[in-house]
């Protein structure tokens, strides 16, 4: 699915086409073909150049036109719930996607930061886990790392791994780029008599210098979320927290690599989907997580903000003007079936609200 047809969408895809295809005509015409150097040397330039600039544009178009990967039908709400939804007051809407979500057959491991199932108001679906909806698109997208206006797509779930070797090539370009021009460059600096013949390359050192630096920078970036089994979003502002307590989608650096990449390691080296999964269900980890330290449902939210949902349980005595055992009940509404077994626990000390969502999964 195309990204929108608006020109100004393809501004950035221009610019970049454009320095790509300037630095290959200055390589080729203004370095090889104009610097004297031996026919050994000439046909390894000329041959390396052009497997990373073949494999950086191939790169390049997969991840700029490869359809993008949205929710299964399944997923979507029918025009009853639709209508069901919309009709309800803002308070029972939650109930109704509780409804809707209990008569499927898939699993969603994540809640809002209110602890509520995700829900995209302009694709009328139920999010899938990670899935986020990209405005720009207008769509919602599995496994959403981020809208590319470089490329004019969407970085998730299929064309992650195709945007991580365009990374990769790209940088590697530019890197041989300055690598076999340096000598060029370093002569016409130091030289008192500088000679025109030496201007391209010089210029393509800049352009290569300039766009390896931004490209290596993303490369390890995305590398680094890669072997975290993050995406960006997770990373910069998580919208939604697991109703598992203590869990994570970090399985390990090699079993994160895999799912990315695939298994067959000469795939890693040529684009094209090759990871695993649907897209829609993703493996967890439990983390270890010493005593006191809570990655929870609890140590999410704000104590404002979990206290607002505590009521006092009336007569019930205080001691040095702290609560006891039994002041305090929890009113959070039943957010699936999971955590309405939750809704009659009955809490007391600061402890106790810390810990309070501990045992959702249980």
């Amino acid at each position: 699915m195309s990204c929108g047809c608006q020109c100004h969408l393809y501004i950035g895809t221009f610019i970049l086409i454009s320095l790509l295809i300037s630095s290959y005509h200055i390589y080729v015409v203004g370095f090889c073909f104009s610097i004297e150097m031996s026919v050994t040397k000439w046909l390894l330039n000329l041959i390396s150049f052009n497997i990373l600039f073949v494999m950086m544009i191939w790169s390049l178009l997969y991840t700029m036109f490869e359809p993008i990967a949205m929710p299964p039908a399944e997923y979507k709400l029918t025009e009853d719930e639709l209508k069901l939804y919309v009709e309800s007051a803002d308070d029972e809407k939650n109930y109704v996607l509780l409804e809707v979500y209990n008569s499927r057959y898939f699993t969603l491991k994540t809640r809002t930061l209110h602890g509520f199932l995700r829900y995209c108001r302009i694709c009328k679906l139920l999010k899938p886990d990670r899935a986020h909806h990209c405005s720009t698109c207008g769509v919602c997208v599995l496994k959403m790392d981020h809208h590319c206006p470089w490329l004019n797509n969407c970085i998730g779930y299929t064309t992650q791994k195709s945007f991580l070797l365009c990374l990769f090539y790209c940088t590697s370009y530019c890197v041989f780029f300055m690598g076999t021009t340096y000598r060029t460059f370093s002569y016409y600096w130091q030289s008192k008599t500088r000679r025109n013949i030496h201007v391209p390359a010089v210029i393509g050192f800049f352009i290569a210098a300039v766009l390896g630096s931004i490209t290596g920078i993303f490369l390890c970036f995305h590398v680094m979320l890669m072997f975290k089994n993050k995406t960006t979003i997770e990373n910069s502002s998580n919208p939604s927290i697991f109703v598992s307590r203590n869990h994570t989608f970090d399985l390990g650096s090699y079993r994160n690599l895999t799912d990315v990449m695939g298994k067959n390691w000469i795939a890693w080296f040529f684009p094209g989907f090759s990871g695993e999964g649907d897209g829609c269900y993703f493996e967890t980890r439990k983390l270890c997580i010493r005593r006191g330290s809570h990655t929870s449902l609890a140590s999410r939210l704000s104590r404002a903000s979990l206290r607002s949902h505590i009521s006092h349980v009336p007569g019930t005595e205080t001691m040095h003007g702290r609560p006891t055992l039994r002041l305090y009940r929890f009113n959070l509404p039943p957010i699936d079936k999971a955590i309405q077994r939750q809704e009659e626990n009955v809490i007391s000390s600061d402890e106790e609200i810390d810990t309070l969502f501990r045992t959702f999964s249980e």
